[in-house]
């Protein structure tokens, strides 16, 4: 049996995640943290949507993305480089427009979807 284990985390879930639990984390900040977070306690993969911070749900806002990694998360890459980070955006019926993917690739993630 291998030991080995890959753990990956969701910080923000998937769809209308903000509805179902009070603490999954909505705000750039709050995602940023919650990345941070999620790395200090061993996880290997941190797996991320934005968020509309006055809804909760799904956003493709290419300053989203922007804040999320003023906020903090462009410090994975830096400190972390064998960390992977996935920025997803995914999840709506909205096509994802350039700008957006400008704004995820100024992330730098391992991967994106």
């Amino acid at each position: 049996m291998n030991a080995n284990v890959i753990i990956s985390c969701a910080v923000t879930g998937a769809g209308d995640t903000v509805g179902k639990h009070p603490a999954i984390p909505v705000t750039p900040r709050q995602i940023a943290d919650s990345a941070l977070e999620a790395h200090a306690a061993g996880a290997a993969i941190v797996h991320l949507h934005v968020r509309d911070p006055r809804s909760g749900k799904a956003a493709r806002d290419p300053e989203l993305y922007r804040e999320t990694g003023n906020a903090g998360y462009l410090e994975l890459a830096s400190a972390q480089p064998a960390r992977v980070r996935v920025v997803d955006a995914t999840g709506t019926a909205h096509s994802v427009t350039g700008h957006a993917l400008e704004a995820i690739a100024d992330l730098l993630p391992a991967a994106a979807a």
